[in-house]
């Protein structure tokens, strides 16, 4: 079976990409404790993950005819983006009255999922644009030259 490339398609790869590694990331650092890694990649997945999934997807909807590196650049960009909002918020949450976390270790905790969140994500750009759609591409390529020398 072979799925048809899109948008949809390549914002999903990048969903898959950086939950998984997070996950493979959070495990690690929390030394197998599962229920930890769980939990983090949760709030990521929350609060990073679906609304970069929608942006992504939107932002490719747009890029759609353009070149591999365009919608690459804005993948990333769309990443960054959700990022600095992100830490925007979290500081805003940080600053409130009555936390019962310090808001130096909640804005810790943030800063590296925020990393994390950033660096699996660059991740699975990388490989839905420079692996899978250019993958995509050489068989379309062989599909359009082999029909071609049909006629």
């Amino acid at each position: 079976m072979r799925l048809r490339q899109g948008p949809l398609l390549e914002a999903s790869i990048i969903y898959v990409v950086a939950s998984f590694l997070s996950f493979i990331a959070f495990l690690a650092t929390s030394a197998g404790d599962l229920n930890a890694a769980f939990g983090i990649v949760s709030v990521e997945a929350i609060l990073l993950l679906l609304p970069s999934f929608v942006l992504w997807a939107l932002v490719g909807i747009l890029t759609k005819s353009r070149s591999i590196r365009v919608r690459f650049m804005s993948q990333v960009t769309v990443s960054s983006v959700v990022v600095i909002l992100g830490i925007v918020l979290i500081n805003q949450v940080g600053q409130a009255k009555g936390q019962t976390v310090s808001v130096d270790q909640l804005m810790g905790i943030w800063y590296a999922v925020s990393a994390t969140y950033f660096i699996t994500a660059l991740i699975g750009s990388i490989f839905s644009n420079f692996w899978f759609v250019r993958k995509a591409q050489k068989a379309s390529a062989f599909e359009a030259a082999k029909t071609k020398g049909k006629k």
